[in-house]
């Protein structure tokens, strides 16, 4: 059973961290859905490990999204897999990847 956090200023407002309900629901290499509650404009915020070590995300979107491969729709948040964007980076900017450190 994953689960996942989300450290957000949404719209600006003053930070918070979604420490509930933040289980993953869905994960592929390019892909994370989760039920963690988001608030508009988290958009680009760090999704984290369940304990907070790792940044395994990168939040995007949130609502009535389908998952892949399927044609069912469910209530959830979604980001960008931390792996798909090291893989688009080494690819596209690799000097950037050279400068990260990656556990």
């Amino acid at each position: 059973d994953a689960r996942i956090g989300i450290i957000q200023h949404p719209s600006g407002e003053e930070k918070q961290i979604s420490l509930q309900n933040n289980r993953v629901e869905y994960a592929d290499a390019n892909i994370l859905q989760y039920t963690t509650t988001t608030l508009p404009g988290s958009s680009g915020s760090p999704v984290f490990d369940g304990a907070f070590q790792f940044v395994v995300a990168l939040h995007h979107s949130g609502g009535s999204l389908p998952e892949p491969g399927s044609t069912q729709r469910y209530n959830r948040n979604e980001g960008t897999a931390i792996g798909a964007i090291v893989e688009h980076l080494r690819g596209n900017q690799p000097q950037v990847v050279g400068s990260l450190k990656i556990v």
